[in-house]
């Protein structure tokens, strides 16, 4: 179960989010939509622990991910559009 409680990101000054709050049971899916800019790659880089919240906490099963990364690591993995890192580094 992958679950999030009061969620606030932000990006150079700018609140993207704040207030996300969901619950996914095992075998469940988040479809995330907006505008760009809106706030969605952060908020899937934050779900999978490579970016961390302003606020809130992303809870995988009974256990915050913050507390135990290398569990969630383990049973999770992210595919994005693009390499999670910067093309400058």
């Amino acid at each position: 179960m992958l679950s999030a409680t009061q969620l606030a990101c932000s990006r150079g000054g700018r609140l993207l989010f704040e207030g996300v709050n969901f619950t996914l049971p095992a075998g469940a899916w988040l479809h995330v939509t907006g505008a760009n800019g809106a706030g969605k790659t952060t908020l899937l880089r934050t779900l999978v622990g490579l970016s961390e919240p302003d606020a809130g906490e992303v809870w995988w099963g009974s256990s915050a991910i913050s507390i135990c990364p290398q569990a969630f690591r383990r049973d999770v993995i992210y595919l994005g559009h693009q390499a999670a890192v910067k093309d400058e580094l």
